[in-house]
């Protein structure tokens, strides 16, 4: 089941973003990184079903796997008229989950939400693992930075 998280989830955000920064950044679990979860806390908690939505994907009554999305505005463009942007991150699965289809759930409710707002443009940074999954839902490359019109 996907669905989007709320202010109750925010420790299991703190805790699959955390394994995404161990992992991403090869760092043993006994590297002291508290500063940057209290940060995440704290962020999360000013910000969560505002500027920073989050969708979360739940196996068997456990959530497995999350991601985030920045809501932001630039000044208006010809290609982007409302400026209005938005910036996918934060995708994890859990290792154990993985190869189920999760991240492309994850994007894919993501993109459902923006098409009912103004927000007319998305972009993500890729990893090489996760560019295949990207690119299938139709995402391109464009300055090092894959991106998705609505």
């Amino acid at each position: 089941m996907v669905r989007q998280a709320t202010i109750n989830d925010i420790e299991d955000l703190i805790r699959l973003r955390m394994a995404l920064i161990r992992e991403a950044n090869h760092l043993e679990e006994t590297e002291d990184i508290s500063e940057l979860q209290n940060n995440i806390a704290v962020y999360l908690r000013e910000n969560i079903s505002e500027k920073f939505l989050a969708w979360l994907v739940e196996d068997e009554g456990e959530i497995v796997a999350a991601s985030g999305m920045n809501l932001f505005q630039k000044p208006p463009t010809y290609i982007n008229p409302t400026g209005k942007e938005a910036f996918i991150m934060n995708i994890y699965v859990e290792p154990r989950s993985r190869g189920k289809g999760y991240a492309t759930c994850l994007v894919n409710e993501m993109i459902t939400y923006l098409q009912n707002t103004e927000y007319k443009k998305v972009s993500l940074v890729a990893t090489e693992a996760g560019k295949y999954v990207y690119e299938k839902i139709g995402f391109k490359v464009k300055d090092g930075v894959m991106e998705y019109s609505l």
